[in-house]
Parts: structure tokens; sequence; C-alpha cells
């Protein structure tokens, strides 16, 4: 194969994957209703994300450090404690990293449903 051919082949673009977004719980995802399940996928896809393109985590409180093992970009805890975020719904940026916290998915009436609303458009720049 020629070189110069191979050498432009595989562009690093190719291998750039978006930020990770991870989802933080306070209960495992086997606990999860169907009802927070159907909220939590109508939240992601207004931010134009799915299930499938997040990975969803159980903790009791959660770090930068904890952060950075999951190489998150983005962090959505719901009712998780994030360790230095002493603000919920507003989004929070420690580092590489942007935070939001809301309440569990069970609590999210509509009035911290729009709180929360502003802080994902703040987050993800929409």
């Amino acid at each position: 194969m020629n070189a110069t051919l191979a050498k432009h082949t595989y562009q690093e673009g190719v291998y750039q994957l978006p930020g990770q977004v991870l989802i933080v719980l306070p209960y495992a995802w086997e606990k999860v209703t169907d009802a927070e399940q159907q909220l939590l996928a109508k939240i992601l896809s207004s931010i134009k994300l799915s299930l499938a393109a997040v990975q969803v985590v159980h903790a009791v409180n959660f770090s930068e450090a904890d952060a950075s093992v999951f190489q998150a970009t983005t962090i959505l805890s719901f009712g998780v404690p994030f360790d230095g975020v002493r603000s919920t719904y507003e989004s929070t940026a420690m580092g590489d990293v942007t935070v939001v916290c809301a309440d569990t998915l069970g609590d999210l009436d509509d009035l911290r449903k729009k709180n929360l609303w502003g802080a994902l458009r703040q987050a993800f720049r929409l």
C-alpha cells in the first residue's frame, strides 16, 4: 500500500468522539420505575441525546475524581450530591466537567422540570 495514501486514510476526526455524558442516580437502574425511565428519556431527547448515548451509574455521592474515572465531560446528577456543587438546577463548571444537579427523577414537578431545562440549555449551549 502506498505510504502517502495510508497516512491520509484515517484522519484524526474519525476518532474524535463527543464527550461522555454521565447520569448519576441514587438507586440502581433496576429500581428506576417505568415512569422515571420515560421521564429521563424525555429529558435526554430535549438535549438531543438518548439513553443509548449516555452512561448511567448508581452512587450515594459523587466527585470530580469520580467523573475522571468515567471520563465524563457532562454530568447530570439526579438526587446525588456532587462534591463542590452547592446549588441545584444550575450548570456548574468544575475544571473540564460540567455538572447539573437536580432532585431525584420521581421528585421532578413542573417547576423543577422548568428549572432543569434552563440548566440543561446552559450546560449544552442550546
